[in-house]
């Protein structure tokens, strides 16, 4: 058994979309809501579950051109279409494929999730073609061994992605021995995690918080553990156990950080968890005209005009390690200044502010 520098467990060899996914240099493609499971653990949110729409990353896409900004904005090795199930808008899937391989050529690793319920040879022909290099299958009936080999017969690097529900150990077992029997090169096991969206069901189903990490379900990595454990004597493929810590704390901060550094302003830092942090002088509301405040800090301070900006609210923003030097004259001016953490773009959401001046 071996483990990542990022904390997850595997046996023989890691999948290259986990490998990708774990560094964040994979664009999260969204391309519906739509699905035929009804799995009780579904994570997705209101604004996304049964909703036709597409997200690239956090933003809401319209128009095609908007995902290649967005991995063109976080230097994107590769991609991960997920839903709901994508095939349910095949063609709309195809076409994404398609063009993220033109803009980024074939070294751009696409995987993509699915129920396979609408798995049939067209629609493995159909994803082949346009470049899919990855398919992870998360079986809804017995029949699923059927479609890994169909997939696998048009060239497609095939696996299967589910959950560890806490003391199912036998259950996925079986589910990993057909998997192999049908020739699926790997088995994605995820820790079943509690969310805003799914907690009701899963309390219904007897499932509890882990104490010690309220997202985390009591028991699911211990049945993840027991499966490595037998895998690694039973079973000739690849096995990862992906916590449920590594998509908010290390994929989705990787990915941040990715973004930050592409498009910050030269008076921004990014932060280790891939925020952009910088200072607010509200000059605005004070009357007082922001690119003189900038010049006399320039002047006085032998400050950068690099690490000064004049935003589109009409307020200065400023490197946040300036602001020592800087605080007594901006004080004098009656200025009130903050240092802010968000969200790069298009979220832009502002996790925490810090009153330097009131």
């Amino acid at each position: 058994m071996k483990k990542t520098i990022y904390g997850s467990l595997y046996i023989k060899s890691l999948p290259r979309g986990c490998l990708l996914c774990q560094r964040g240099a994979k664009l999260v493609l969204f391309v519906t809501g739509l699905c035929p499971g009804n799995c009780f653990y579904c994570p997705l949110s209101p604004q996304k579950k049964g909703k036709d729409v597409v997200f690239a990353n956090e933003l809401l896409v319209e128009k095609p051109s908007q995902v290649l900004e967005e991995a063109r904005l976080m230097d994107a090795e590769g991609t991960g279409i997920t839903g709901g199930d994508p095939l349910l808008r095949l063609s709309r899937t195809t076409e994404y494929i398609r063009l993220l391989k033109e803009e980024f050529g074939k070294k751009h690793h696409i995987h993509l999730y699915t129920t396979a319920l609408t798995l049939g040879e067209e629609e493995a022909k159909e994803l082949a073609d346009a470049g899919l290099d990855e398919l992870r299958i998360h079986p809804q009936n017995p029949e699923f061994g059927q479609k890994i080999r169909v997939a696998l017969d048009y060239g497609l690097f095939v696996g299967i992605e589910v959950p560890a529900l806490p003391g199912e150990e036998e259950g996925l077992r079986k589910l990993a021995t057909a998997a192999e029997q049908a020739g699926a090169e790997f088995i994605n096991v995820n820790e079943l995690e509690f969310t805003e969206y799914n907690a009701a069901a899963l309390k219904l189903r007897g499932y509890t918080y882990d104490k010690s990490s309220p997202g985390r379900a009591l028991g699911s990595e211990e049945t993840a553990l027991k499966l490595l454990e037998w895998a690694e004597k039973n079973l000739s493929i690849s096995v990862h156990y992906c916590p449920s810590f590594i998509k908010d704390r290390v994929q989705l901060r990787n990915r941040l950080r990715r973004k930050s550094k592409k498009i910050r302003k030269p008076h921004q830092i990014v932060t280790r968890d891939g925020l952009l942090r910088y200072a607010k002088v509200y000059t605005n509301f004070a009357g007082v005209n922001p690119s003189q405040v900038a010049a006399s800090l320039v002047q006085r301070y032998r400050i950068g005009w690099d690490e000064v900006f004049v935003n589109e609210e009409g307020d200065l923003e400023l490197n946040p390690k300036l602001v020592k030097r800087v605080k007594k004259y901006l004080g004098e001016l009656g200025l009130r200044v903050e240092v802010i953490e968000q969200y790069p773009p298009p979220s832009s959401l502002i996790v925490s502010t810090k009153a330097i001046l009131a």
